[in-house]
């Protein structure tokens, strides 16, 4: 719930309290408003303390990052960031010059090519994501690539816009993509492999989910955990098919 949610819910509680003690009072229960009327406050008290605490865990959290996300704190963060993601890139890449060179002492020249034109599709791909007009956007999603790869799970991510109309605050789309991804890693540990999209339609940004499993698969908690965080910006449709699962979210602000 918004701020003005939470006051008018909280407001309409005291006014409902009020309305209570009146209302015994009229009818001539002075010995009962008097021995309970301590019980309905302590009530009402612990409600509005709860709408409180709510309005607290909803908000707070956007002015904080709003107070403590100096623009020097931020290019720092994208800088390690970067550096972490270098560090990966090299290793990847030294690892990648040996499978070659162990390919030609081996004279399998044919699956040489085929490994070849494998590494320039991947490249091809982390080309699009380096196009995405936020630096921060694109540095956050080629470390969550890289991420995932360090622990042997396959995200095939393809990136079809900019995301320059990004219709919610870049923080909480790395939210709710953190979410997906935790989800993804922590339901299907069996299957390794995932490919996601990242499109455009009118002026909404679209992320697709395609991979095998089933419904039994599925963290119930952490899937309503995003559907709750996705709700708040866009819609969330999840389809299950015969061992084959897609899952859609549309973001529009």
């Amino acid at each position: 719930m918004g701020i003005k949610t939470n006051l008018l819910f909280t407001f309409v509680l005291l006014l409902l309290g009020f309305i209570y003690s009146i209302f015994l009072y009229v009818l001539g229960f002075e010995a009962v408003l008097f021995s309970y009327t301590p019980q309905v406050y302590m009530v009402i008290l612990a409600l509005i303390f709860w709408q409180l605490l709510s309005l607290y865990r909803n908000n707070c959290k956007e002015i904080k990052d709003l107070s403590t996300k100096t623009p020097e704190r931020i290019e720092a963060e994208k800088e390690k960031l970067l550096i972490k993601i270098l560090r990966d890139w090299r290793h990847d890449f030294l690892n990648h010059l040996q499978i070659i060179l162990t390919l030609v002492q081996l004279k399998k020249y044919s699956r040489q090519v085929e490994y070849i034109n494998e590494m320039t599709d991947s490249y091809r791909e982390i080309g699009k994501i380096l196009h995405i007009k936020d630096a921060g956007l694109s540095l956050f999603l080629l470390n969550k690539i890289q991420e995932l790869k360090n622990e042997h799970f396959n995200l095939e991510l393809v990136v079809e816009t900019d995301l320059h109309n990004l219709p919610l605050p870049k923080e909480r789309f790395k939210e709710i993509f953190t979410a997906l991804i935790d989800l993804l890693t922590s339901s299907f540990r069996k299957n390794r492999d995932c490919f996601v999209v990242i499109s455009e339609i009118s002026g909404n940004v679209k992320l697709y989910f395609n991979f095998y499993g089933g419904e039994e698969d599925f963290d119930k908690h952490k899937i309503n955990h995003l559907k709750k965080m996705v709700e708040r910006y866009g819609r969330f449709n999840l389809i299950f098919e015969e061992g084959d699962i897609s899952m859609e979210i549309i973001l529009s602000g």
